[in-house]
């Protein structure tokens, strides 16, 4: 599992995921998307991310946005 998250980590949306996934001692792979260069809208976030926003949760075969 991958929990992208905002590079600041302004988003409490992200943080209660993350948090989440501790609680549930889920294993997760964390990667940050710099919001202030638009990284989120790049192609490649905008593949997985179907709002181009953070929180975003990716498995092997589903991904979940806020």
């Amino acid at each position: 599992m991958i929990l992208y998250v905002d590079s600041k980590f302004f988003s409490p949306y992200a943080m209660s995921a993350y948090i989440s996934l501790k609680a549930k001692n889920l294993n997760f792979e964390m990667r940050t998307v710099n919001l202030s260069t638009s990284q989120n809208k790049e192609s490649s976030f905008k593949s997985l991310s179907i709002t181009s926003r953070v929180p975003t949760l990716v498995t092997e075969d589903f991904s979940l946005s806020e």
